[in-house]
């Protein structure tokens, strides 16, 4: 297993894009799940959705500094890969949707997908 002790700037902008798009599309989902069930929460689905660009920067943010931290554990991800990444760090918000979807952020989190990808480029070779 090839280990990188750092990655360009171009694999933590797609990981920092794909966390802040998805974060983005899961509000935008959160909110037309919402309207579909006729479901009343606490908090207004489309006062979340204003808030939406504040949550995908946090997330954002937060996953660039945890890629960090697992690039140095685990190799990087090549080609659009970095993106899927991202994508898997706010898909914690989808357990806003529903409860159930909790389990598809214990399957598709960072640390999974990236012990996944890791198993998979060993065994390619």
């Amino acid at each position: 297993m090839q280990k990188v002790r750092g990655a360009g700037l171009k694999y933590y902008g797609l990981v920092a894009l794909g966390a802040a798009a998805s974060a983005i599309a899961f509000s935008v989902i959160r909110v037309v799940y919402y309207f579909w069930m006729d479901l009343r929460p606490e908090m207004s689905p489309m006062m979340f959705l204003i808030f939406s660009p504040l949550v995908a920067l946090a997330f954002s943010l937060i996953s660039v500094v945890l890629e960090v931290f697992l690039c140095v554990l685990m190799p990087r991800m090549f080609r659009a890969l970095p993106f899927v990444v991202g994508v898997s760090y706010s898909s914690l918000l989808l357990v806003l949707i529903n409860k159930w979807f909790l389990l598809v952020f214990l399957v598709f989190n960072p640390v999974t997908l990236h012990c996944w990808l890791a198993v998979r480029h060993k065994h390619a070779r």
